[in-house]
């Protein structure tokens, strides 16, 4: 009654009479929240079924494991975990077994051996530990830790060389190389995983712009540096990105400075991209090569105000806006009265222009689906001038 799914006699014999296959009885029975889990006594356990399309690498008919636990939302827990690493080992082993060598297979290699890597990984954490490669874990890990490691892999020892030894030994003893990451492979990995939050409110234009922008930096540091691995590039990589922006700032004969502004956004992407990278993998404590690099602009440019007289003599001349519809013209005498972006003008809504008051005032604020670069979410902008 306390195990309301848990296989029994009666359901077995049920399953016959009715004339269905026990697994889809089974999965039509499990909560979708419980998939895989069977409750002993007051342990639970991750019990799953090896498909026939993975038995030729995987000589588990039925994978069964302890989660240690009688605690139903730890147990779901480490049983994603587990769910996850099976998967992933899975998917790895069924490519890997292809024979796969084309160069237009190199990008799948590379992610199949990135779903080895997590896979070990989730299967490290469910079982209480934390991933570690062995030099890393000879290096660092007490004898304590690795005494415990080797008697979990002991709990699944059946007295033979067994597929579910080895999927254990390779995950605890760290076994499986972490997969080697180009700049271009993390950039992507960035955009697609770590950023996702910067993007959420950005416009399409916005969301275009953004990407443009990082990847100038990281197209530069390969052209300067080349198609590195992330976990190869150290501080004379940084450096020599550094040293060639330098280069660029210099004044050359006929042609315009470049901004430091401009340097400096692209190594700060490259910083970003590093420590954001090595942060989600859980390697927070990585030395950033791009670390303490910025260029000062020795020749700050002040900007100009416009004179009053100019502003009516070239902008506020009548007839000049004729040509153009009457939304445009609005949008250039606002921005002449408010000192607003293009972008923070077209794109104002009903509700954001207050003129029934005393003082008529317009509101520039974020809202869903797009952003504003302002340093604060609200501002505000009093209309002088009604026109």
């Amino acid at each position: 009654q306390n195990n309301r799914y848990s296989t029994s006699s009666f359901s077995l014999k049920l399953g016959y009479k009715m004339g269905c296959n026990w697994g889809t009885l089974w999965s039509g029975l499990v909560k979708k929240e419980d998939r895989h889990m069977q409750k002993r006594g007051k342990r639970w356990y991750y019990m799953r079924r090896v498909l026939k399309r993975f038995a030729p690498f995987d000589d588990r008919q039925v994978v069964k494991s302890t989660l240690k636990t009688s605690s139903i939302e730890v147990a779901r827990f480490r049983r994603d975990a587990l769910e996850a690493a099976d998967d992933d080992y899975w998917a790895s082993m069924l490519y890997l077994d292809d024979g796969e060598v084309t160069a237009e297979a190199g990008q799948k290699l590379r992610e199949t051996l990135a779903r080895r890597y997590r896979s070990a990984s989730a299967r490290t954490i469910a079982r209480g530990f934390i991933y570690a490669p062995v030099e890393q874990l000879v290096a660092t890990t007490g004898l304590d830790e690795i005494l415990d490691r080797i008697a979990t892999i002991k709990q699944v020892d059946t007295g033979k060389t067994s597929h579910t030894e080895k999927i254990e030994a390779e995950a605890l003893l760290g076994a499986i190389e972490e997969p080697v990451v180009t700049v271009s492979e993390a950039f992507d990995i960035y955009c697609n995983e770590i950023a996702i939050g910067d993007l959420i409110n950005k416009s399409p234009k916005q969301k275009k712009l953004w990407m443009k922008t990082k990847r100038r930096g990281v197209a530069y540091f390969i052209k300067v540096v080349g198609e590195k691995p992330l976990t190869e590039i150290d501080r004379k990589d940084g450096l020599a990105y550094y040293n060639w922006w330098a280069g660029r700032l210099q004044p050359k004969a006929g042609k315009k400075p470049l901004k430091a502004n401009t340097a400096n956004r692209d190594i700060g992407n490259m910083r970003l991209l590093y420590s954001s990278y090595f942060r989600h993998i859980g390697q927070e404590d990585r030395q950033n090569p791009f670390r303490n690099l910025s260029l000062k602009d020795a020749s700050p440019t002040e900007v100009a105000a416009f004179e009053d007289e100019w502003v009516r003599s070239k902008i506020l001349v009548p007839g000049l806006f004729d040509g153009i519809n009457k939304e445009a013209k609005s949008i250039i005498y606002a921005l002449i009265e408010t000192g607003c972006r293009p972008s923070e003008i077209a794109n104002l809504v009903p509700d954001d222009i207050k003129l029934n008051v005393d003082i008529p005032y317009i509101r520039i604020r974020p809202r869903q689906g797009r952003e504003i670069k302002r340093r604060f979410p609200f501002a505000t902008f009093r209309w002088s001038v009604c026109h």
